[in-house]
């Protein structure tokens, strides 16, 4: 049997595990930090080009407002007369009290358009309101199949009862349809009379 001695002052310990452990540590927070400071540099980018993204609209929003102001300086002023303002203020009075029915002044129109006649536009030229109700002067653009179509009209028009007064008239040249066009100057007065 051999009996083993060791002599020395200091026995022999191995540390290579705990160099390999620290060696280990030392790479992998090394790592970590390689890591770190790429993930923040990449946060920084997108944060800037987020801030340039803002940037860039916010100087769109100011040219855009800029534009509108510049529009809006070089748009003539409306200057309305004593009239018109008096026109837009009885229009709007009848709006806001609903005195004036325009789905009834449709429906009145519709009544008293000859069967072969379409209408094509109605334009309202003005609204006054008297002591009968309310009243407007309407331009009513019709196509008819026929001149006759013309007379028809004026005559459905003068047979409703006060309803609606016939003014001047005026006939176009045929259009390549073959149709006539013609203009009727109405005074529409839903408040008289009842229509038949």
């Amino acid at each position: 049997m051999r009996i083993r001695l060791n002599l020395s002052s200091r026995p022999f310990t191995n540390h290579r595990l705990l160099w390999i452990a620290v060696l280990a540590i030392f790479l992998v927070s090394g790592w970590l930090t390689m890591w770190a400071s790429q993930e923040k540099e990449k946060a920084s980018a997108q944060a800037a080009e987020i801030r340039n993204r803002i940037k860039a609209r916010e100087a769109e929003v100011e040219k855009t407002k800029q534009d509108e102001e510049l529009r809006r300086q070089k748009e003539p002023k409306v200057v309305l007369s004593p009239k018109e303002q008096i026109v837009i203020a009885s229009a709007r009075q009848l709006i806001s009290r609903k005195a004036f029915s325009w789905n009834r002044m449709m429906t009145d129109i519709e009544k008293y358009v000859p069967p072969d006649t379409r209408i094509t536009g109605i334009k309202v030229n003005a609204i006054r309101v008297s002591g009968g109700g309310p009243e407007a002067d309407l331009e009513v653009k019709a196509l008819g199949r026929t001149a006759a179509q013309l007379t028809l009209s004026m005559a459905s028009f003068q047979k409703s009862g006060e309803v609606f007064g016939v003014g001047e008239v005026e006939q176009g040249p045929l259009t390549e349809s073959g149709e006539v066009p013609f203009t009727l100057i109405l005074q529409y007065r839903p408040a008289r009379g009842v229509a038949q």
